[in-house]
């Protein structure tokens, strides 16, 4: 638990030009996690019980996604335009899932 909080806390910390290297994280924990690794699913499982922001929320969506975990990247990217309506990018990638996991949905 202490490592999930610490691994956001560095995030919360850095700035925009930093943020890259938490985006390869996240997506590496992310398919470790779908490729069974237990450590991996435990850390993600505790990212997720943290309270993220609009950013974090985009960036598990887009990694979910990446992955093709539609479920899972449809929560965190509605998520992220909860919490910030403006942010293209969530808004953009939540659009990208719902096509490609969600056709029958669409209207």
């Amino acid at each position: 638990p202490e490592l999930s909080k610490l691994f956001l806390e560095t995030y919360r910390m850095s700035n925009r030009a930093t943020q890259e290297p938490f985006k390869q994280r996240i997506y590496g924990v992310f398919v470790a996690a779908q490729k069974g690794d237990r450590k991996a699913r435990e850390m993600f499982r505790l990212l997720q019980a943290e309270e993220l922001d609009a950013s974090l929320s985009e960036m598990f969506g887009t990694a979910a996604a990446s992955v093709k975990s539609y479920d899972a990247a449809k929560r965190f990217l509605e998520k992220a335009v909860e919490l910030d309506p403006s942010f293209q990018v969530a808004w953009n990638n939540l659009a990208f899932v719902l096509e490609q996991g969600f056709p029958d949905a669409l209207e």
